[in-house]
Order: structure tokens, then C-alpha cells, then sequence
């Protein structure tokens, strides 16, 4: 199963190196996208992140 994981640039709360220990578990594909800002994201983020998800950007399958 693939794993992504979002963060935040000026994260305080996560540990820097989360991301890299989400890809130590990951047993597939693994991605990590740093967002600008802090552990709660900006309006302007939120508004971002449909086009960020690359579950909600790949070709329709069935997820059952």
C-alpha cells in the first residue's frame, strides 16, 4: 500500500525526522511532501491539497 506524508516546513510538534520514519515502515511506494507553514496548515494550503494527494490525483481503480 502506498504511503504519503504531508508536512509542514515549520513543523514544532513532528519530529524532523518523521518523514523518514514513515519510509522505514513504507512497504511500497512512498512520498513526502513538505507544505509551507507550521503543524496546522494555512487556508491557502488547505486549498492546495485536493492537487497535493496523490490517492485523489491517480486513475480511478477500485478501492474495495
Amino acid at each position: 500500500m502506498p504511503v504519503q506524508m504531508l508536512s509542514g516546513a515549520e513543523d514544532d510538534v513532528i519530529e524532523a525526522t518523521a518523514g523518514e520514519q514513515w519510509q522505514a515502515l513504507a512497504r511500497g511506494e512512498y512520498r513526502h511532501e513538505v507544505l509551507p507553514g507550521g503543524h496546522f496548515y494555512t487556508p491557502e494550503t488547505w486549498l492546495t491539497l485536493p492537487t497535493r494527494i496523490a490517492a485523489l490525483n491517480s486513475p480511478t481503480e477500485d478501492r474495495s
